[in-house]
């Protein structure tokens, strides 16, 4: 099973969280938020320059608007 993830705010430090779950072993689904495009346009391109030796594909999604979205958080 997945496990979900969630980053709220992609600036300087959310995207760089973003960068390092890239080296997670197991596959995730990483939702990230934000509400500055510029903010989610820079978290996009560092994750897709960040290189690993794992192969994991893990499933990204990047939203402007969390109003609509239920977390859960266990």
């Amino acid at each position: 099973m997945l496990k979900n993830i969630c980053i709220i705010g992609t600036g300087q430090l959310g995207s760089r969280h973003l960068q390092a779950l890239k080296h997670v072993a197991e596959p995730l689904n990483i939702y990230v938020y934000d509400n500055s495009e510029v903010s989610l346009k820079l978290a996009q391109q560092r994750w897709e320059e960040m290189e690993t030796e794992n192969k994991i594909l893990h499933n990204v999604i990047y939203e402007r608007n969390i109003d609509d979205k239920k977390l859960d958080f266990e």
